[in-house]
C-alpha cells in the first residue's frame, strides 16, 4: 500500500523548523511505500534544498497572494494530488493545512516546533487567526505532534490528540569548518570559541550570550577566548553595537551545521525552546552545550551540571570556563552527548514514530 503525504512549509526562513522539515521530508522520501510531495509558499533555501534532494515540490508565494487566494490555490493542489494525509509545520500553515485536508478527505497532521501564537481569542487579527486555526483543526480533526513532552504539556487542554515526537538528524555530521571560524578573527594562535546559534530575536537571548561572554576571562589555559553569533534577525544591529572585539557576527549561512561542529563549546541561553535543532547538531558532533534549563532542553540532556537556569548568567558562565578549563570534564560531557544522540535522536527514529503517528490518525 502506498501513502501519499503531503507537507506544507512556509519556507521563508531558513530555522529550526525548516531544517527540521527537510530532514524529515526527505527520510520519509526514501521509505518504501510512500509518496511525498511538499507544498512551500516561499523561493529561498528550504526550496532550493528539496529540489536538489528529487523532492517533488510545489510553490505557492505568498508574497503575491493574498491570503483567500492563497487558500483557493492550496485546495487547488490538494484536491490535484489527494493526499492520504496533509502535514503541516508552523502557525499559518496548520490554518491552510487543516483546510486542504478537508478539500482531499485526507487527515491532517500537525507538528508544533514551538510556542503557538495566542491561543485564546483576544480580538485583534493575531486572535483572529488563532480561532480561525482552532475552529478549522477541530473541523478537520487534526492530530497534534510536539516535538518534546514540554511543549506537548502546554499544549494539552487546548489541543487535542498530542503525540510526542522529538526531532532527528542524519546520523552522520557533516565535516567541521574550523578554518571559516578562525578566519573570523584572523589569529595567529588558536582561540577557544563560544557559539551562540540561532535566530536574533527576544525569545532566544543574544543579548544574554553577550553578558555570559564578557563575564568570562580574556584567556584561559593560555588560549584568548572569543565568540562567534551564527544567524541574523532584528536585534543584530543593535547587537553588534555593543558586542566589542572579542565577538564575530556571521550571519545566517548555509554551512551552519559545519560551523557548529568547529565550536568549543555551544551557549543556549534562550527563555523558550522546543527541541532546538542546533543542540541535536552539537551532540551529533559531540561539541559540549551550556543551556537554559527551558522547554525540551531537559529532557534531551538529562540532568547535567550544564544546564541553568536562564536567569543565571554568571552560572552560564561559570559552567562555560569549567568546561574550558577542565579537559575531562569537557571530553566527558562531549561523550555522553555524542552516545545519547546516537541512541534517541536520529531522524531515522524520527520518521519511526512519524508514520506511527499517521497510521494512528
Amino acid at each position: 500500500m502506498t501513502v501519499r503525504c503531503l507537507h506544507v512549509v512556509s519556507g521563508d526562513l531558513w530555522a529550526g523548523a525548516e531544517v527540521s522539515a527537510l530532514h524529515l521530508i526527505r527520510e520519509l522520501h526514501g521509505r518504501e511505500g510512500m509518496r511525498v510531495h511538499a507544498l512551500v509558499l516561499n523561493e529561498g533555501t528550504l526550496h532550493d534544498r528539496l529540489v536538489a534532494a528529487g523532492i517533488p515540490t510545489s510553490v505557492l508565494p505568498e508574497s503575491r497572494l493574498s491570503f483567500p487566494r492563497l487558500v483557493r490555490e492550496g485546495l487547488g493542489e490538494a484536491r490535484k494530488l489527494r493526499p492520504d494525509v496533509v502535514h503541516s509545520h508552523r502557525y499559518k500553515e496548520h490554518l491552510l493545512g487543516s483546510a486542504m485536508s478537508l478539500a482531499a478527505s485526507a487527515r491532517h497532521v500537525r507538528t508544533a516546533h514551538g510556542l503557538p501564537p495566542e491561543l485564546e481569542w483576544r480580538g485583534g487579527l493575531v486572535g483572529a487567526g488563532s480561532l480561525a486555526d482552532d475552529l478549522v483543526s477541530d473541523w478537520a480533526g487534526s492530530t497534534w505532534i510536539a516535538v518534546s513532552a514540554d511543549l506537548a504539556r502546554r499544549l494539552d487542554g487546548v489541543r487535542r490528540r498530542v503525540h510526542v515526537v522529538p526531532n532527528g538528524l542524519p546520523a552522520e555530521a557533516p565535516p567541521a569548518r574550523r578554518d571559516v571560524l578562525g578566519d573570523a578573527f584572523g589569529d595567529a594562535e588558536p582561540s577557544w570559541i563560544i557559539g551562540f546559534v540561532g535566530r536574533l530575536e527576544h525569545v532566544k537571548r543574544p543579548d544574554r550570550f553577550l553578558r555570559v561572554l564578557a563575564m568570562l576571562p580574556e584567556s584561559v589555559a593560555g588560549r584568548r577566548v572569543r565568540g562567534v553569533v551564527l544567524g541574523d534577525g532584528s536585534l543584530r544591529r543593535d547587537l553588534e553595537s555593543r558586542a566589542g572585539d572579542r565577538v564575530s557576527f556571521l550571519g545566517s549561512r548555509e554551512d551552519g551545521e559545519s560551523l557548529v561542529g568547529a565550536l568549543d563549546v555551544l551557549v543556549i541561553p534562550s527563555d523558550h525552546e522546543g527541541h532546538p535543532m542546533v543542540l541535536l547538531e552539537a551532540m551529533r558532533a559531540g561539541v559540549p552545550v551550556v543551556a537554559s534549563a527551558v522547554g525540551g532542553i531537559p529532557e534531551v540532556l538529562g540532568r547535567s551540571p550544564w544546564i541553568v537556569e536562564p536567569e543565571d548568567e554568571r552560572g552560564m558562565a561559570s559552567a562555560v570556563a569549567r568546561l574550558l578549563a577542565e579537559p575531562d570534564a569537557r571530553d566527558e560531557w562531549s561523550r555522553r552527548l555524542a552516545a545519547r544522540f546516537a541512541s534517541r535522536y536520529t531522524i531515522a527514529a524520527t520518521a519511526d514514530r512519524v508514520l506511527e503517528v499517521y497510521a494512528d490518525a
